[in-house]
């Protein structure tokens, strides 16, 4: 007789867009705040699941952040991604929920300013083959925690009045039965 093992645990799922033929990506500069040295914004319109969604893409050289304001659609909620590769953090916000999660950088899921700012300038206003959704898991490690014994200064109002939480990678699912197959 086989046993399973199965552990249910609260996770946070994150999307973001990646190479896939039958999907299109548009990069375009904004001229927001032009002229400020280090500041870049981008407006990153792509197809994901047949939805056109305009992504919003900061980064700020001279503070090492990236972020990407992602706005709802399909099965995905609006959100906020900050990496912050001055401090090795990622902080992931969902405003409508009240809810901010603080994660140590992965740096495979941004790349940092520099690289992030030469292949937007690099890919321009053409039209470019893009994406499917990836999907990462986290888990919450330990319970809530205040933003400013977490969080740098700088991106601590971006979590005014919202609850934090640290999170990690959730780690690879498996079962096993009682006989230990």
């Amino acid at each position: 007789m086989m046993n399973t093992l199965i552990v249910i645990i609260s996770c946070i799922y994150m999307a973001r867009a990646l190479p896939h033929p039958e999907k299109t990506m548009r990069v375009e500069k904004t001229k927001r705040d032009a002229g400020a040295i280090g500041l870049h914004h981008y407006n990153v319109h792509a197809h994901e699941m047949g939805t056109l969604v305009e992504e919003k893409v900061d980064v700020d050289e001279e503070r090492g952040l990236v972020s990407y304001s992602i706005p709802q659609h399909n099965d995905i909620d609006e959100s906020v991604f900050v990496y912050d590769f001055k401090n090795n953090l990622t902080l992931m916000i969902f405003a409508q929920a009240g809810k901010c999660y603080v994660a140590p950088l992965d740096d495979r899921e941004s790349q940092d300013p520099k690289t992030t700012v030469a292949a937007f300038q690099s890919t321009g206003e053409q039209e470019k083959a893009v994406s499917g959704i990836e999907t990462d898991s986290y888990v919450i490690d330990g319970g809530e925690v205040e933003a400013d014994a977490v969080l740098p200064p700088d991106l601590v109002e971006r979590c005014s009045g919202m609850s934090m939480s640290r999170v990690k990678p959730m780690l690879e699912t498996f079962s096993f039965d009682s006989d230990g197959k």
